[in-house]
């Protein structure tokens, strides 16, 4: 649903790849001024609805949507609550109201090499998901920690002291950081990292494939830490990661 406050709204179907779908006789209800608005980026119908726009609008299903971008918000929502109702505790911390439009405004770039929309995209992940981390609650109890100890540095001891190394799921985390540093945070003249090409495999694929599969990760990190943690079952304890991947999301 899009729409200016109090004075309209549009049910659009979102979940295609290029383009948004709307009804025509929505779009009639529609003031004048932005009738000819949407006129103007108007094209010819290709290959009719998504799945969750037709389940959505004609069988009456509640479903999730099919995009990552889409779905990743619905999922950490999802998986905030079951953490704090299991822990009373968040582990990703609200954004604040100064920082909200980086969830309001995350998607996958609508191009694909656009380096400054990645960018973007790639700041608002990673201020939605790393540099929220809750490091004083993940911290309580664990004397081990260093000083220097970072945000992903006390996730990982966290879940240690719960009985689970995840070493994959980790190296995950921290190589998104660490491309957040090395392009967002620097020039990009001195961004050449050998092993975050590799891992992200720039060369084989465009900035758009490497987001969505940054998103799709993430959503697989939400997927492991509610398997573990929140459904916890001590028999699973002391698995690796690679027991869980990103494909199985």
């Amino acid at each position: 649903m899009v729409g200016r406050k109090g004075f309209w709204s549009l049910r659009i179907d979102n979940s295609l790849a290029d383009s948004v779908l709307v009804f025509l006789g929505d779009l009639g209800k529609l003031p004048h001024r932005e009738q000819l608005y949407w006129k103007s980026h108007n094209i010819f119908p290709q290959g009719g609805m998504s799945s969750t726009g037709f389940r959505r609008s004609f069988l009456g299903q509640w479903v999730d949507p099919e995009k990552p971008d889409l779905f990743f918000k619905v999922r950490l929502a999802d998986f905030a609550g079951k953490w704090r109702s299991r822990y009373g505790w968040d582990l990703f911390l609200p954004l604040s109201e100064s920082d909200s439009h980086y969830m309001e405004c995350l998607h996958i770039p609508t191009t694909a090499n656009n380096a400054k929309e990645f960018d973007e995209q790639l700041l608002a992940i990673v201020k939605i998901t790393i540099d929220s981390l809750n490091q004083n609650k993940l911290a309580e109890g664990c004397t081990s920690l260093k000083k220097e100890a970072k945000s992903i540095d006390k996730l990982e001891i966290f879940l240690k002291c719960k009985g689970y190394d995840l070493e994959e799921m980790i190296q995950f985390l921290r190589n998104v950081q660490l491309l957040r540093s090395t392009t967002v945070a620097h020039r990009r003249s001195r961004c050449e990292n050998v092993k975050l090409n590799e891992y992200f495999k720039f060369r084989a694929k465009d900035l758009k494939s490497v987001f969505e599969d940054i998103i799709i990760k993430m959503i697989w990190v939400f997927n492991t830490l509610e398997h573990l943690l929140i459904y916890d079952d001590p028999a699973t304890r002391n698995v690796k990661a690679e027991q869980s991947t990103p494909e199985d999301v």
